[in-house]
């Protein structure tokens, strides 16, 4: 199955995804993840056993999202989800020639498929959480609204960690630790081509002085446990 059919599923998906029960989402993602991750095991698979070349990671064609202002909690949802699938992510920036504001251009480097699985995943979960945020947070001010976010994102990087100590568990269960040794190697060869494409990169360091409303953060986190991956890849 390729990962344009894998995707095709999961879009069917969406309508649950976005349901006003939580239940509902919640077994919508669930399902989602599962289908993804039992595709890229298989896939690994059988580049295992007919002892092929892994596909060349490259840059996708066009950026994930593009901004003038970087938000935080996108920037930070791509980031965990292009390590979740064994991608890389870069900002090739550049400047307006009229008032030379930077203009963020945030590309993945990865597997094909896995760049479009990423690229399909943070749609989604983006537009879900900026969902749920005006649900909850309409009205009560910018700090609130961003800090619903972020905590939304951190509790689907808690759903991240979850997802990939279960599915290591069930691959040794299995016997498939060598597809999982595989898709490791994928993050390994995204750097490296990250590398190969920009060699005098250098990693920017900025330091953060944003407010944050801790009760809106936590419902957010909270919330973004519901509606991510689902704490079992099991039915």
């Amino acid at each position: 199955m390729s990962h344009f059919n894998v995707i095709e599923k999961i879009k069917n998906l969406r309508n649950l995804a976005t349901s006003a029960n939580a239940y509902e989402a919640a077994a919508a993602a669930k399902v989602a993840d599962k289908l993804i991750a039992q595709h890229r095991i298989s896939e690994a698979e059988i580049q295992a056993s007919s002892k092929v070349d892994l596909p060349a990671a490259i840059k996708a064609d066009n950026p994930l999202y593009e901004t003038a202002r970087v938000t935080s909690w996108k920037n930070n949802l791509a980031s965990y989800l292009t390590a979740h699938y064994g991608c890389k992510m870069i900002n090739d920036f550049t400047y307006t020639a009229e008032s030379r504001n930077r203009i963020s251009r945030y590309y993945i480097i990865g597997n094909k498929g896995d760049t479009e699985i990423v690229r399909f995943m943070f749609t989604w979960l983006s537009n879900e959480i900026e969902r749920l945020c005006k649900k909850h947070c309409k009205g009560k001010g910018r700090v609130v609204c961003a800090s619903y976010c972020e905590g939304a994102v951190d509790g689907i990087n808690v759903q991240l960690a979850l997802s990939k100590e279960e599915i290591k568990r069930e691959a040794i269960n299995t016997g498939t630790s060598s597809a999982l040794a595989i898709l490791d190697n994928r993050l390994e060869l995204a750097s490296m081509a990250m590398y190969k494409i920009y060699p005098n990169l250098r990693t920017e360091r900025k330091s953060s002085h944003r407010q944050i409303d801790i009760n809106a953060f936590n419902k957010g986190k909270a919330d973004g446990l519901n509606i991510h991956l689902g704490k079992s890849l099991k039915e």
